[in-house]
Formats: C-alpha cells, structure tokens, sequence
C-alpha cells in the first residue's frame, strides 16, 4: 500500500507502540514491545519510500519521535489539534513524561487507548474507513440546498455499497463473476476485501469430491476454523443452524474475501434488514419500503396502503440490557431535520430483534417495558411479530 493510503493506521500504530514502550521504561523493562517493533518496521519502510534512512537504533527511534508530526505524515488533513498536542513535537528524550501524556490524552480521545495488538489497531482502522465514506455521504444527504431527488441519489449509492455486502459476496472472484471490469468493484475492491489464499488454513475444507470448498453459512456468511477445528461464524449468531445447512462454493484461482472487520460490522448485521427489506417488497399492506433512508439514519422507511409511515432500526443486541441503556439514551429516536422530513419523517419507530436472539433472551423483551412506555410511538418487538402484526392492518 502506498504512504498515502497507511499515513493515519501507521500513526496509531506509531502512537500505541511508543505508549507501550514509554509504559515498559518507565517500570524498568527495556524489551521492545510487539507494537513498538511492529511500528518501527512500518516506520522504516514509510521512510525508504521517501529516501530517507530510518532510525538505526531504539534510542534513534525515541530521538525521532521529537520531530513535529507532520514533518513525518506531512498529510494536511491530520487535525491540527493533534498536532497542537505537541505529542511528537520537540520534546527531548529525557522528558518522556511529557511524551507519554500526549500520548495518552490522544489515545483516549480516539477511543484506542486499550488497543494491544495491531489486528486490533487494523479492525478500527477498516472501521474507520467504512465509517468515512458513510460520514461523507450522509453530509452530502444532510445539505440543505437539495431537493428529494438528489437526495434520494444519494440515498441510493449508499445503499448500492452497504447492499453489495451480502452473503452472496461474501466470497467474490472478479472473472467468475463477472467484476473485472466493474468500476464500483474496483473502488471497493482493496479496501473492503483481501486475496482469499491469505487465510486459506481457516476458511478451506474438503467437499465430498474431494475439492477444495468454502463453507458459508446463508445467516452468518463465510465460516471460519476455530482452535478446535471445527467451522463457526466469525461472531456470535444465533441463527446460524450448524455446518450442516452452509452452502458449499468451490474455491477457485483468484477469490477474494470480504475482511473481517467488514464481516462483523456490515456484512452479519446487515443480513436480517436486507431480508426484511425483501420480504416488505412483495408485502401486499406496502406501498413503498426504502433500505437506508437518509444514508442509514435508521434501516428501513415503509409507507403503508393507508398512508401511516413506520421507521424501522434492526437490532441484534446479544443482552436486553445493553438495548436498554441505548433506548435510555438521549437519541432513543432519530433527530430529523425540518427540511428532510419530507423523506425521512415517520408516524412510529419500531426497533426489531431477529426472534432467534429474542428466545436467547430469559425474560424476552419484558425489561424493555418501562422505557417503551415513556417514549410516544416507539415499539420494540422481533421481526416476525412485526410481520405478523403487519397481515392485520
């Protein structure tokens, strides 16, 4: 990858290896640390890409973290308040104190300050970057000079992307099918997936012809060997019925796999409200459903026959409570701007759980009640009841 496209994870990477360090010094263990060593090896290689030598030693490497950061990103977007924090600037060694607090103040501000193991540190960088091209998207939707028709093109690239995250392309070979010339796929393609054969040893088995298959689970997506061996999905999912129901796809030259980070964050939650979204489609008391309304101000907007508008957000909360805490929240309900009502305004909101994880629940959604009740037309049910609830209107 080019310096460009790392400058921000190797930061991070940069900042979370020298608070490792500075923490070892400071408790007299001198070892280089796996962060600092990893970031020092990232370092170097960002540092022959501009044709200049990188720190020989570790007394070298603390030397160089004095110089003012954005001698060594030199990115303009980098927030001046960062580098007002003075973390790398002109601070001599013998003041690693003042290092390590600047540091420190950073980290906790970006929320990476338990972050110990650069998988860690990749997974919120993906996040990241999935979370940005989202940000500018809603900004664009959020304009006030727009009418509903640009906005609802904004709308729909957003749901072009998010969409393309599905079981089915959970797995994708560009020839195969038909993505080598795509141009959405090639500006997708490094970003949110990497060569299959990276992690062939757990994701690999045999089919009964004895070829090499993937197995995938149609409500968990791609399984995955855990220490034992055995194929699960990559996080906890209720629905996910055992290796016996995943489907087998042939391992071919050339696959390419979704990340994992973007498996867990997009592509597992995302598959109830797609569905949900499919089965509204065809319902006979719909007039129109739209999926990620407001570049995903919540997940679904369904106009029924008779004109009532239902806002639907699904939830797959693995504890009632911590649903709870959320709809305690001062943001129980989505704030719509005066100008985006039109789009975005809705007569009820409706949280739904998928009913395989309201069943893991002891008390199901009883716990739920009082919060339901303080809130004017919020509800909180499983997907099914709603559906079931929806043949009645």
């Amino acid at each position: 990858m080019s310096h460009a496209e790392t400058s921000f994870f190797d930061l991070h990477l940069l900042l979370l290896g020298a608070n490792c360090w500075i923490e070892q010094r400071q408790s007299g263990n001198y070892n280089l640390p796996d962060l600092t060593r990893w970031a020092w090896n990232r370092l170097s290689a960002l540092q022959f890409e501009r044709g200049e030598q990188p720190p020989p030693t570790q007394e070298a490497l603390l030397n160089y973290l004095t110089h003012p950061i954005d001698e060594l990103f030199a990115k303009p977007e980098i927030p001046e308040t960062l580098i007002a924090f003075s973390i790398l600037d002109n601070f001599p060694i013998e003041t690693e104190y003042d290092l390590a607090d600047g540091v420190r103040e950073y980290l906790q501000e970006t929320g990476l300050e338990h972050i110990t193991t650069i998988q860690a540190l990749v997974e919120v960088d993906e996040n990241n970057i999935a979370r940005s091209m989202q940000h500018e998207l809603a900004k664009q939707f959020q304009a006030a000079n727009l009418n509903d028709t640009d906005r609802l093109e904004v709308e729909a690239r957003y749901a072009r992307w998010r969409s393309f995250f599905s079981v089915e392309h959970n797995v994708v070979n560009p020839v195969a099918d038909g993505f080598l010339f795509d141009g959405f796929w090639q500006e997708i393609r490094d970003t949110f997936y990497e060569p299959a054969h990276l992690r062939h040893s757990r994701i690999v088995t045999q089919g009964h012809d004895n070829k090499p298959v993937y197995l995938i689970s149609p409500n968990c997506g791609l399984l995955y060997r855990n220490t034992s061996r055995a194929f699960e999905p990559i996080t906890a999912c209720p629905d996910f019925g055992g290796v016996s129901q995943a489907i087998k796809r042939p391992v071919r030259d050339g696959d390419f796999i979704l990340k994992l980070t973007h498996q867990r964050r997009i592509l597992i939650p995302g598959i109830p409200e797609q569905r949900l979204f499919d089965a509204l489609k065809i319902h006979p008391y719909v007039q129109d459903v739209r999926l990620y309304p407001g570049v995903d101000r919540y997940d679904l907007r369904i106009v029924l026959q008779d004109g009532e508008v239902h806002a639907i957000d699904v939830k797959d909360h693995r504890r009632p409570y911590a649903l709870e805490r959320h709809l305690g929240g001062k943001q129980a309900l989505p704030w719509i701007a005066e100008h985006e009502q039109s789009l975005l305004g809705f007569d009820k909101f409706f949280y739904l759980l998928p009913q395989s994880r309201v069943n893991y629940y002891r008390n199901g959604l009883t716990i739920l009640d009082d919060t339901i009740k303080r809130i004017p037309n919020l509800f909180v049910m499983s997907i099914e009841h709603y559906l079931e609830e929806l043949s009645h209107v």
